[in-house]
Formats: structure tokens, C-alpha cells, sequence
């Protein structure tokens, strides 16, 4: 059927919950009021979205079990979860890129968590446990994912839920804290402050589950109503305004993915040859799952950086590369080595940014969804020298080499190392050659320990 409304909760712990009528008759009687108008919209299925545990910092956590458990208030409940609701979700994020782990009885088991109701949902739970308790749910808890794509879930979850058989309605644990610029937004149908909320970074017990909720009515106008009492604010409910002559306005995903787009376009304009290829090379990759041709993509830079290209094509000149990708000005990815795996520079690069955005194992792979707010750093590794005295190295201009054996391993370039020999004792430690290991064992029938330093030249734009 489609969305019946987005009922807004607000957060109490469960000892909180259990005095509440007498702590706090106020929040008391707006949240049984809020619980009342769920009850009297009769939904088949309530979808409950919140922050807490089980939780993930790039991917949204569904409680995939037929039932759900939790302790609200001073009890224990059950409810029966909509398997057929979260199959369609599950397919749904799946095709839309979005990541999500759905936690049943193996992945609880794979992550080590108990798979119960996220306490900052208890509030709603149990307000409507009370008076409406006949309802099959289903339970996100929305981590640490960035507002965009917490915003493309809501939309997402309405897709899934209209393409059902029943009637479905939304409820939120929301932030009373940080509500204010939420709910001026909605109630003055302002689509430009949504779309400040939702480019503002994550952060764990922000906004996040409010405008994911809010997500579920991208394009569509809604109504506020509010169930405050003495001032309170937040207890509200939001429900399609369906009496407007036009009661759709143009998507803000669709707003925010050609403003991003242009502003990126805008900054690749002004990459040498060096990003311009790391980035052309992520690009094919994620869109075509195929490797850039570099010679023929370095064809456009000949005319303008001449003695660039020259270098970089030319196999005399290999050496080791570095790609670090950039989201937001935050890390998405990094790949490298000291040493060329490729015949030349291009190729290095091609190479080595694929793995920056494939195989770097702190981050899944980037999504075609990202590409427009991705930017590249590229260091080439030049000047590898031996080193036979540590004064040799300034550790905050020069990267550290150490090779002992088949034991190898370097460290960048930092400001923060206050001694060439500080630097290489991470080098070594990165290498699993221990401190008190002797420098030279080969009287022993060991090996002797190689330091050397490089230099790197560093390829980057503004943002």
C-alpha cells in the first residue's frame, strides 16, 4: 500500500521509561498521545529507526529475525518481525549500493552481538506496545553512515514499502536536542535547509535516524503535527500533504547529486596529469569494472604538461607510487609501494589507484554513488638513497626505508616524528624486526639491516 506517516519519539533509558508518568508527566502524556494517533491509523507494519547497538560505521544494521526482542522500560517485549518487508529492502539497498548488514542468528553470531531492540527505540516501543501492540516491525539502527545515503535509505524504504500489500508507518527515535533547524525545515517546506542538514557530516546521536525517517518523503510534500505539551518540542508526527495541487517537488537526492556533480567537475578541472589519470582510473574501474588505457588518456594533458607526459609514459623513469583517496576531505582509500611494480609511471598510477579504491581493507570498495565527491592524492617516490648515518634523514621531508632480509617496510614523510631514529623504529616495527635485534647478524649466518630514505613529490588539487 504506501506510507501511513513518520511518528517522532523522543529518547529516554530504560529507568527513565519506567518513572516517566511520574518524573515527567509532560513528555509522558504527549508520547501516549503520539502512540494513540499511531494506534488509530491501525498500520500493518511499523518500521522503527534509531541510533545504539547493534551498530555499524559505514552500513546501516537490520535486525533480520521473525522475532524481535527488547527490554523497554521495566519489561521484556516481542514483536514479530516483517520478513517480507526487509527481504524487499534487503534488495533494494543491495541494487542502490547502500550497505547494510541484515543480522540474523549468523551474523549475530559472526559479530559477536545480541540482537535486540536498540534502546534509544525504547520510548517508542513501548508507548506503542501499550495501545497498539498487533503489528508486525521492522528494526534499522542507522550507525554511522553519512546523512546522504541515510537519506537515500528512507526513499529506498518507501519504494519497498509501496511495492507491498500493506499499510506501514515510520517511527523514529529522534534527537529533542538538536530538532530545532529538523523541524524548521519541515514546517516551512524548506527543501534548501534539508539539504544543509543533510550534506553536514554524520555523527553518532545527531540527526541521522530523524532525516532518514524524512528521507521515506523525498519529493513529496508533508504536514506537520506537532504533540507538545508545556513547550516540549519534537513529539510530532508527519504525514503526506496531500490537499496541495501539487503535492510533489523535485527530489532533493536528485538536487544534491547535480550540485556535486558540478562542483566536482568544476574541481577535476584544475588536476595535472598525475590526479586527472588516479581519478579517470578509479572512474572506469567502479563504473566498468575495466582498467584505463593511460597513454591514450594522457593524449588531452600532451599539449599543456609536455615534459609531464614525457615522464610519465617513459620506462626509464618508473618509480614507486602512492594514491590516497580523499571523500569529504576525509580518507576513502590508499594503496602504494616504494618500489614500481609497472613498466612506467602512468601505468603505476592506474594500478595503484584501483587498489586505493578496491582493496584498502579499513574501507569497502568505492560505490558509483561516491565518484562526485572523491578527489585523489598522488605521490611519486623519487630520489631512493642508502643511508649509512642517521643524520642522514629529516624524517618530516623524507620517507624510511629498512630491508632486512625479506622483512621490508618504509614510513612517509611526517612532521610528527621528532627523530630520524623515531622513524625508523616504526619502519622497523611496520617490518616485524624487533628493536633488540642486532643491525647486522651476517657473522651468524643472518642479515644485515638496509636503511634508505626517498623523497616524494606530491600531485593534488584544492578543494
Amino acid at each position: 500500500m504506501y506510507l501511513k506517516g513518520i511518528a517522532f519519539f523522543p529518547r529516554f533509558n530504560n529507568s527513565q521509561i519506567a518513572n516517566l508518568a511520574d518524573t515527567r508527566p509532560q513528555w509522558d502524556r504527549a508520547v501516549r498521545d503520539l502512540a494513540l494517533s499511531v494506534a488509530k491509523t491501525a498500520p500493518k507494519t511499523i518500521v522503527y529507526i534509531g541510533p545504539g547497538e547493534p551498530s555499524f560505521t559505514d552500513a546501516l544494521a537490520v535486525l533480520y529475525q521473525p522475532g524481535l526482542m527488547g527490554k523497554c522500560g521495566d519489561r521484556w517485549l516481542q514483536m514479530t518481525g516483517d520478513l517480507n518487508l526487509m527481504n524487499d529492502f534487503h534488495d533494494r539497498l543491495n541494487e542502490a549500493g547502500v550497505d547494510a548488514v541484515f543480522i540474523n542468528d549468523t551474523e549475530a553470531e559472526r559479530y559477536q552481538i545480541t540482537p535486540v531492540i536498540p534502546q534509544p527505540l525504547n520510548t517508542a516501543v513501548t508507548a506503542i506496545d501499550r495501545v497498539y501492540p498487533d503489528h508486525e516491525s521492522v528494526v534499522i539502527n542507522v550507525g554511522g553512515v553519512d546523512h546522504t545515503t541515510l537519506y537515500r535509505a528512507g526513499r529506498i524504504l518507501r519504494q519497498a514499502i509501496e511495492s507491498g500489500d500493506r499499510d506501514v508507518m515510520i517511527a523514529v527515535a529522534a534527537d529533542q536536542r538538536k530538532a530545532e533547524s529538523f523541524i524548521a525545515a519541515l514546517e516551512g517546506q524548506d527543501p534548501s535547509g534539508l539539504m544543509a542538514l543533510l550534506e553536514k557530516p554524520a555523527n553518532g546521536g545527531d540527526l541521522s535516524a530523524d532525516l532518514m525517517a524524512f528521507g521515506a518523503t523525498d519529493g513529496i510534500h508533508t504536514t506537520w503535527h506537532s504533540f507538545e505539551k508545556d513547550g516540549l518540542s519534537g513529539v510530532s508526527r508527519l504525514d503526506y500533504d496531500l490537499d496541495r495541487n501539487d503535492p510533489t517537488y523535485d527530489s532533493l537526492l536528485a538536487q544534491i547529486e547535480s550540485r556535486r556533480t558540478a562542483a566536482h567537475r568544476k574541481v577535476l578541472s584544475g588536476a595535472d596529469p598525475y590526479v586527472g589519470l588516479a581519478m579517470a582510473a578509479v572512474e572506469k574501474w567502479v563504473r566498468e569494472n575495466a582498467q584505463l588505457d593511460a597513454a591514450l588518456f594522457l593524449e588531452k594533458y600532451k599539449a599543456e604538461y609536455p615534459a609531464d607526459v614525457t615522464r610519465m609514459t617513459d620506462s626509464v623513469e618508473a618509480s614507486g607510487v602512492f594514491v590516497t583517496l580523499l571523500k569529504s576531505g576525509e580518507a576513502r582509500g590508499w594503496a602504494g609501494s616504494f618500489r614500481p611494480t609497472a613498466p612506467d609511471i602512468s601505468r603505476e598510477i592506474v594500478q595503484t589507484a584501483i587498489a586505493a579504491a578496491s582493496e584498502d581493507p579499513r574501507f569497502l570498495s568505492v560505490e558509483a554513488e561516491e565518484l562526485n565527491q572523491i578527489t585523489a592524492k598522488v605521490d611519486i617516490v623519487t630520489d631512493v638513497e642508502d643511508v649509512w648515518e642517521l643524520s642522514e634523514i629529516d624524517p618530516k621531508t623524507q620517507g624510511v626505508i629498512v630491508e632486512k632480509g625479506l622483512r621490508a617496510s618504509f614510513v612517509m614523510p611526517d612532521t610528527s616524528f621528532s627523530s630520524a631514529q623515531q622513524a625508523v623504529d616504526k619502519a622497523k616495527e611496520r617490518a616485524g624486526i624487533s628493536a633488540d635485534e642486532p643491525d647486522d647478524e651476517r657473522e651468524f649466518g643472518g642479515d644485515k639491516l638496509f636503511i634508505r630514505r626517498f623523497s616524494v613529490e606530491t600531485h593534488t588539487i584544492a578543494v
